[in-house]
Order: C-alpha cells, then sequence, then structure tokens
C-alpha cells in the first residue's frame, strides 16, 4: 500500500520527465577556501561591504543559526548585520550542463538579496533566499536553452533592513534535476486526501518563492478524495516541492 509520499512523488513524475546524468558534475565554488575562489581558475569580484574578503565561517555575531551549508565555508552577507551591501560577481565561464545547482538562504527580496545568472550582461534567472530563514537548501535553475554560451554569476545584497542578507554555498554545473522538481506542463498537481490523516504543509516554490501553498491531511494508507494545485499561471515553468518547510526528496517521497 503507498503512503501519501509515494502517491505525491507518482503525481509529481506524472509532470516531469526522468533526467539521467551525461556527465560529471561541476564544482564552481564551494566557498572553503580564505577568499572568494572561483574553482574552474579565478576570483570572484567583490563589491561593497556586505561580502567581506572571504567567506563566512557559518553564523555571524547576533545572527540566527546559519545550518544547511556544505563544509565550513559559506556566503553570508550578515557579517556587520544587515546594513551592508555589495556585490559578489563571478569570472565568465561557459554554461556545460543542463542544470545549474546551488544552497541558498537568507532574505527572499526578489532583487535585493539573490543569486543572479547573467547572459551578455542581462539576468536571466534569478534566486532569492527561501523564507526568511537562516537554513539554506537546494535550488537550480534549468540552463539547457543556454547551452555553450558565456555567463557570470552575481551575488547581491542591495537591501539594507530586516532579512537584508544572503547565504549561498556550493555551486555546481550538473545534468542531474533535484527530486521535487518538475516543469509545469499539466495544469494541476494533485494531492492525495484522507479525511483525519496528519496534517502536513505542501508549498511550490519557483526560485525560492512560495507561489502556492496547501495545508492538508495528506494520505497515510488510503486516499479519500483529491485536492490539487493550480499550474497553469506557471506553464512552462519549472517547479519545485517542499513539504512541511523542507525540500522535498526522492527518499521522503518515495518512502
Amino acid at each position: 500500500m503507498r503512503t501519501f509520499q509515494a502517491r505525491l512523488w507518482l503525481a509529481i513524475l506524472a509532470l516531469a520527465g526522468v533526467s539521467v546524468v551525461h556527465a560529471e558534475d561541476i564544482l564552481l565554488s564551494d566557498f572553503e577556501q580564505t577568499n572568494y575562489v572561483w574553482m574552474p581558475g579565478g576570483v570572484w569580484t567583490v563589491a561593497g561591504s556586505a561580502f567581506g574578503s572571504g567567506p563566512a565561517q557559518g553564523s555571524a555575531a547576533d545572527q540566527q543559526v546559519v545550518d544547511g551549508f556544505q563544509g565550513h565555508g559559506l556566503i553570508n552577507t550578515f557579517l556587520s548585520g544587515d546594513g551592508d551591501i555589495g556585490t559578489l560577481t563571478s569570472p565568465s565561464f561557459v554554461i556545460q550542463r543542463n542544470y545549474l545547482r546551488f544552497l541558498i538562504g537568507g532574505g527572499n527580496l526578489r532583487g535585493q538579496t539573490c543569486l543572479n545568472l547573467l547572459v551578455n550582461g542581462q539576468v536571466i534567472r534569478s534566486a532569492v533566499g527561501m523564507g526568511d530563514r537562516e537554513h539554506l537548501d537546494w535550488l537550480q535553475w534549468n540552463v539547457s536553452a543556454f547551452a555553450n554560451q558565456a555567463a557570470q554569476l552575481q551575488v547581491v545584497d542591495s537591501a539594507a533592513h530586516s532579512w537584508g542578507h544572503i547565504n549561498v554555498d556550493q555551486i555546481m554545473e550538473t545534468d542531474e534535476s533535484l527530486p521535487g522538481v518538475f516543469t509545469a506542463t499539466q495544469h494541476y498537481l494533485n494531492l492525495p486526501i484522507q479525511t483525519g490523516a496528519k496534517n502536513h504543509l505542501v508549498e511550490l516554490l519557483q526560485d525560492g518563492l512560495v507561489v502556492r501553498e496547501m495545508n492538508v491531511e495528506l494520505a497515510a494508507t488510503a486516499t479519500n478524495f483529491w485536492a490539487f494545485l493550480d499550474l497553469t499561471p506557471f506553464a512552462g515553468q519549472e517547479l519545485q516541492v517542499r513539504m512541511d518547510s523542507h525540500m522535498a526528496t526522492l527518499e521522503q517521497l518515495a518512502a
């Protein structure tokens, strides 16, 4: 008998194709060095005061606990509070994989606390921290349409007020999509409901922002009826599922 996680995963699979890894991942930055090293060669360009001279080592003074990053270092622009602003710009690189994947947290102020992808100097992808929380979690961009084009990454902190900071770590190119990510090619994402079952918060995210959410009694043993999330405003766009404030993984969804 399938659990609600398995049923939700099957609903997502009905909307998404299964990705296959065709080549090794390319690590762009892991922020484990004393300065902002670009792993393929070179360094990031620092402007302003928000980034200091190198990666942070976890939480800053007077900051809530920062977690979810890998290793010891990360970008954390809460160096002396939310008042500092600036940008961190990568060297130019050629897009060689289908996805850019990264860990991100902090403020969710679009255009102000964000990670941007630039092609020909124009922002073509942008992501913010998820839900004004210090925890970093995985997001990705599908960049297959820009294969073999030159690009740059830019971390932006232009907000000097509450949650005016951004956390980023572990940026890589990959051909493998994150679990729980799908392209909205159908009208609805159906959710199995069982009356009296435990409530779960199910959210859809687009580039780190919650665009749909439902607090529902997801079926644990038997489905009484189906609820749905309307996907029509996001046709052709990539969305990610979060359950109970955590990004859904294959293990959680198929347990």
